[in-house]
This record gives structure tokens, sequence and C-alpha cells, in this order.
């Protein structure tokens, strides 16, 4: 059934074993759900993560997500950070005894290419010489804020 979850057991009534003279058992079946490349199931809702560039990241742009009932395009708003986590209602799975749909998670990270074009470099590099250097509020670590919230 819809929504059956890894684990979950059914019983057919009169589809097991004869015993003797007797009426057929009833037979068991036992749920295994194989992972899958895409999606990642947590009870009725699903994540799946979607690269985005940095010019998407940061400019905005619409992709297009998998769901289980095909893709769909999501608007990326400007300034999206890596991790950003955006909601799609109703695109997760059936809840096996309410009949309601899970929601979709979209998890976003910025693809950082392996390797780029010379042109890529080159405005890679003028747009370095335009940002400058972050200021020290922006680059302390993680770890000199938490020292800094426990201080």
């Amino acid at each position: 059934p819809a929504g059956i979850d890894a684990g979950q057991r059914l019983k057919l009534r009169g589809e097991g074993e004869r015993i003797a003279d007797g009426p057929p058992g009833d037979l068991y079946v036992e749920i295994a759900i194989q992972p899958h490349a895409i999606f990642k199931r947590q009870d009725t809702e699903l994540v799946c993560e979607v690269p985005i560039t940095y010019c998407q990241a940061t400019l905005g742009a619409e992709v297009e997500v998998p769901t289980l009932s095909g893709a769909l395009t999501m608007k990326i708003p400007p300034g999206t950070p890596s991790g950003k986590v955006f909601r799609l209602r109703g695109k997760g799975i059936v809840d096996m005894h309410t009949g309601r749909l899970g929601d979709q998670h979209v998890r976003t990270y910025v693809y950082v290419p392996q390797s780029v074009s010379e042109r890529q470099r080159e405005l890679l590099e003028e747009l370095s010489k335009i940002e400058g250097k972050p200021t020290a509020n922006e680059s302390r670590s993680f770890f000199e804020k938490v020292k800094e919230f426990f201080d």
C-alpha cells in the first residue's frame, strides 16, 4: 500500500502454508526498502539535494527539482546560502493511515567546479578584485563566535 515503510509487515490472510487438513495459514510479508539515488525518506517527508551555481545563489534563479510526480520549477531567491532548505508542500509520501501527503524538503548547495575555463577564471579574478577582502566581522570562525557566546 502507498506510504508503507521499511520494517512494517503485511498480513495476507489464507495465503500461507496449509497445515495437515486445515485451512491455509496467513502469510506475513516484511517490507524492505532500498535506498534511492535522489531521495531520502523521513516518515512521510522526502529530502533531496539540488546543486546550484554561485551565480544562481547570488542572483536568484529558477531551477528544476525532481519530485515523485515529476520535475517542477522552483524559484531560488537572490542571496540564497548554501544549505538553505525549501519546503514543497504535499510532494512527500502518503501517510498510510490518514492518506495525507507529506512534504518534500529541497536542500540547495553551491556547486564548486573542479576546473574552469580561461574566460571563467578571468571573470572570477575580476569579481574577486571588486569584492575585496571580508571584514573582520565577516571572517570570524564559527568557533570564535561560540567562544564569544559563552564569555
